[in-house]
């Protein structure tokens, strides 16, 4: 799969200690104070950081998602919406940074996250796993209820469970319950496979 199809699912959502992003640095504001909507190429003002000029960050939206296992409640950790990325161009207090990347509104208070390392990996050779993987889709992206083609989904499988950047899953939906007309009673109809997921990160 070329590698071009997936760069814009890489930097959708980040996983997060919803403790430390509390105390994570933030926008303080645009350096236009007459500015009402920040975009692509403005300058903002932050604060809580030290980290020299060049450094880039994630902007995220202020609200994580906890995840949960849905057959056992066990918490698998929380995620945050990518609103888009800055570079910081003079460090201080407050420091000063360029919006490089926006994909949603922005705005005073919004906290960011360290930009993760780019990947090097190569276009992705889809494989089976080597073993039986089950799990469920904990969470879509940009959707409510369905999902499509180059949409992204979140699961509720990890490393843990032995999957690996490259393993291509089945979905499959719950089969219904119906009545049966003749013999009374209901009858469960059995699991139905309507596409697959290719996995390209793991945590």
């Amino acid at each position: 799969l070329p590698y071009e199809r997936i760069a814009p699912f890489l930097t959708e959502t980040a996983p997060v200690d919803i403790k430390a992003l509390e105390k994570a640095p933030y926008l303080l504001g645009p350096v236009n104070a007459e500015q009402l909507i920040m975009g692509v190429g403005d300058r903002v003002y932050i604060r809580g950081t030290d980290a020299p000029a060049g450094t880039s960050f994630q902007v995220v939206g202020n609200q994580g998602v906890a995840l949960k296992n849905p057959d056992t409640g066990k918490p698998l950790g929380n995620q945050v919406e990518v609103l888009g990325m800055i570079r910081l161009i003079q460090s201080g207090d407050p420091a000063e940074a360029v919006i490089t990347q926006s994909r949603q509104e922005m705005r005073a208070e919004n906290r960011l996250l360290p930009a993760p390392e780019a990947l090097i990996t190569p276009d992705l050779l889809p494989r089976a796993p080597g073993q039986p993987i089950s799990g469920r889709i904990l969470l879509l992206s940009n959707a409510i209820s369905q999902t499509g083609q180059y949409q992204s989904v979140t699961l509720g499988l990890g490393s843990r469970e032995g999957l690996e950047i490259g393993h291509v899953l089945t979905i499959y939906r719950s089969g219904i319950r119906i009545p049966d007309p003749v013999r009374g009673g209901k009858v469960d109809l059995p699991e139905e496979a309507i596409g697959e997921v290719l996995v390209f990160r793991v945590f």
